[in-house]
């Protein structure tokens, strides 16, 4: 408690004031507070089984997977020695892409490796049946956090939209592009997530939960959205072939049908390339790393510092590996 602030004038103050005083928020992060002291705790409970784990001359399945992307996230002169060599697999594949049917199985094989495209699916609990998981198909395909980043009129808005189609082609340089086609880029790539920010539910439309739960069958689906192969697309995501699923936000999903015909492929092209250099930046070359730093957690959250290699890579493994590494912190 802090009784120099009286209780009428700043509650808050007065019941947590001498805790945020001595508590200041670390220049790594963005807040601060009692369940993030708890989280680092963990972070560093998992860092020592990381250490520990490639010290050991011997390893299981989930051992070898954890330590193999943990030394390789460490080792910052290999990672600027393979550059962007790690993607080239996958930029062929988008420079393959000729109509809407290949762009579709482009994103729908690569889902399972985590690239994903407009549509974000996952398996959970059906919230009509808690007693059975069905699959959700959800709104995605946005670089910056939320729709209203891209439609927003106010000072910050503008501002953030600004410092984001300076970033493109920074990082793309980064990534080896020349400079004329790295500034050509911004123009079709800002053009098609605001296209998907308009068609995206706000926050507060997301609250409703009656609003999300959308039963439909891949032929409704199908009557809906036209211009995608659903049967395909979920047998290319894994989900073999379902009989019903739960379609969060049917407009949006109808608005990237319409949007396969009415984007030259061209720049569908050019969009998957971005996501897919700017979705694995933090894990390409250091430099990628830092300018994705400068925007993501600086100029949008206000973190001034980056954390430790260590830390780092500790959050590309738990967030790759989740699995494999919580079972090492278990049997710990």
């Amino acid at each position: 408690m802090d009784r120099s602030v009286e209780p009428g004038d700043d509650f808050f103050r007065y019941a947590v004031g001498n805790w945020l005083k001595k508590n200041p928020i670390p220049a790594t992060e963005a807040r601060w507070g009692s369940f993030y002291v708890l989280r680092e705790n963990a972070r560093q409970d998992l860092r020592d089984i990381l250490k520990e784990t490639a010290a050991k001359k011997k390893w299981d399945k989930n051992e070898r997977l954890v330590r193999a992307l943990w030394l390789s996230i460490l080792n910052e002169r290999e990672r600027t020695k393979r550059d962007t060599k790690p993607l080239e697999r996958l930029m062929r594949e988008i420079d393959a892409i000729t109509d809407t049917k290949t762009l579709m199985r482009f994103i729908g094989k690569n889902e399972v490796v985590g690239m994903g495209g407009m549509f974000a699916p996952y398996v959970g609990r059906d919230d009509k049946n808690s007693g059975k998981n069905i699959l959700h198909l959800v709104q995605s395909g946005l670089s910056l956090p939320d729709r209203d980043y891209y439609l927003k009129d106010d000072k910050d808005s503008k501002k953030v939209r600004s410092a984001y189609q300076t970033f493109i082609p920074r990082l793309l340089t980064l990534a080896g592009y020349d400079a004329k086609r790295a500034q050509k880029a911004v123009e079709p790539i800002m053009r098609i997530e605001t296209e998907l920010a308009k068609a995206s539910m706000t926050r507060v439309e997301r609250r409703d939960p009656h609003a999300q739960y959308n039963k439909r069958t891949p032929k409704t689906l199908a009557n809906e959205a036209r211009s995608i192969d659903w049967v395909r697309y979920f047998k290319d995501i894994g989900a073999g072939s379902p009989r019903e699923l739960v379609v969060s936000q049917p407009k949006f999903v109808k608005r990237v049908s319409e949007l396969l015909t009415e984007v030259p492929i061209k720049d569908w092209r050019t969009y998957l390339r971005w996501h897919l250099i700017n979705g694995s930046a933090g894990i390409l070359t250091p430099a990628l790393e830092r300018e994705s730093f400068r925007f993501y957690a600086t100029t949008l959250s206000g973190i001034k510092k980056m954390r430790p290699k260590e830390e780092r890579a500790v959050s590309v493994v738990d967030g790759a590996l989740g699995d494999a590494l919580g079972k090492l912190y278990v049997q710990k």
